[in-house]
């Protein structure tokens, strides 16, 4: 552990955050179609620290959508005053293990509107593991960290659940058109800015109406167009002419006019989006483009990073620059799915070795659970303990939300700090969205994190 702490404060105090961030490198959201809902008997409990928690499971319903169903599991504590909520994301639940990092499992534990725990992909890995379940019962254990404030990053360990699930019942779909009874299509609204290379955000958005003829759940969805799509699920609690807003997702890849069908059951209809000319997608996962840049935020402090026009070659290698003011906060490179740095170590530790290091921070070339070391270094202050970081790809062309955005195509990747074989503490979690860069990190040291806020691809 002195190691540890040892290596811990190195570094904190001698590589700054925001470039820290570039060294080693959510609660998800279901609108609701089809649901099986049933009032169920069960109990839960878990340990924190030295408290004890436990209570009943009252109510437990699947949730079905297209792109994925959810199993929500919903209890208080002994005293009603507190709010036990476990939800699972999968195609079919069957027994085995659902990670909060490949986003198949997350967890509330609040009273009234405050969170007491919450178990999300950015607070680290939190596994629920399905022991037995059919079509009545569901059984299970679950642990791992979550966040107590927000911020500070706890143990919860010993969960357990089990659930008795009553007959579920069948919420109908809605049926209706997109047409009037002239069979015309009706009004489409376009909202918000399309620019090609810039992804969509909750601004963009398509405002339409529905002559509806039975109510109940519905998808309204379009056609993928230029990188683009349109959707919509919910339910519609009445006949007659109703309103819906699809949000957009996706990135732009072409400057243009571009026609979007909309469908809802057997209806469709038409409309265009223009999208403004801009960059065309780097189609890697840190673009390097002159003047890009993107702006961070730790939640109080903002830090913004731009390359300029200017390289510099090191070694034979040509790097481009990118600045946090006017300090050039790092270097890099790519090369065949590689994505290279070029550290100064001599600035973080005491080395008897090499001052300049170049370091693979990203592949993109590789499958989920690869590993690669970065280059090994001597710290005399450690006495003469030989490290090395070691990266490992999380999870690969998954959809991620890091601040307002949502980016469907990212990389996450792992650093740890090693001597030789031995693991000797968690360093960071990085993650890269295709034709952004970086959009998300968490330092594991102190367990702060940086989102992105703004970023312009040029």
């Amino acid at each position: 552990m002195k190691v540890a702490a040892a290596l811990s404060s190195f570094f904190k105090i001698s590589l700054p955050v925001i470039i820290l961030l570039f060294v080693s490198s959510c609660s998800k959201e279901y609108s609701q179609e089809n649901v099986n809902t049933s009032m169920a008997a069960g109990t839960w409990q878990f340990k924190e620290g030295a408290s004890d928690y436990m209570g009943d499971i009252d109510t437990a319903y699947i949730q079905s959508g297209t792109s994925t169903n959810e199993m929500h599991l919903i209890g208080t504590s002994k005293d009603g005053s507190q709010t036990f909520h476990l939800t699972l994301y999968a195609d079919e639940f069957n027994p085995g293990t659902y990670k909060t990092t490949a986003f198949q499992s997350s967890f509330e534990y609040f009273s009234g509107r405050l969170d007491i725990y919450q178990a999300a992909q950015p607070f680290g890995e939190f596994t629920v593991t399905i022991t037995a379940v059919n079509k009545n019962t569901i059984t299970g254990i679950f642990s791992g960290k979550a966040s107590a404030d927000g911020q500070t990053i706890i143990d919860i360990f010993s969960g357990s659940f089990s659930a008795i699930f009553a007959a579920p019942v069948i919420k109908p779909k809605s049926e209706g058109a997109l047409t009037n009874d002239a069979g015309n299509c009706m009004p489409v609204a376009v909202n918000g800015n399309y620019k090609q290379g810039i992804p969509l955000n909750s601004t963009n958005t398509v405002g339409i109406q529905a002559a509806i003829t039975k109510a109940g759940t519905f998808t309204i969805y379009t056609d993928k167009k230029n990188g683009v799509v349109f959707s919509a699920k919910g339910e519609f609690s009445q006949n007659g002419l109703q309103s819906v807003t699809l949000t957009g997702t996706g990135i732009p890849e072409e400057s243009g006019d571009f026609s979007f069908t909309l469908h809802y059951g057997n209806s469709m209809c038409a409309f265009t989006v223009h999208f403004e000319a801009g960059a065309a997608p780097s189609r890697d996962y840190f673009p390097t483009s002159d003047n890009s840049n993107w702006t961070y935020t730790d939640g109080v402090t903002d830090y913004t990073m731009r390359v300029i026009p200017a390289k510099v070659t090191i070694n034979g290698n040509t790097y481009s620059v990118i600045l946090q003011g006017t300090d050039t906060a790092y270097v890099a490179r790519k090369v065949s799915g590689d994505y290279f740095d070029f550290i100064n170590y001599k600035k973080s530790l005491s080395l008897s070795g090499p001052l300049n290091l170049e370091t693979v921070f990203l592949k993109d070339n590789v499958a989920v659970g690869s590993t690669w070391d970065g280059p090994s270094f001597t710290d005399v202050s450690l006495g003469g303990m030989m490290l090395n970081l070691r990266f490992e790809i999380l999870a690969k062309g998954v959809t991620a939300s890091s601040g307002t955005f949502t980016f469907p195509d990212v990389i996450k990747v792992k650093t740890d700090i090693y001597s030789g074989g031995t693991l000797l503490m968690p360093l960071s979690e990085s993650w890269y969205a295709k034709n952004v860069g970086l959009v998300f990190y968490e330092d594991k040291t102190d367990n702060s994190t940086l989102t992105i806020k703004a970023f312009n691809i040029l």
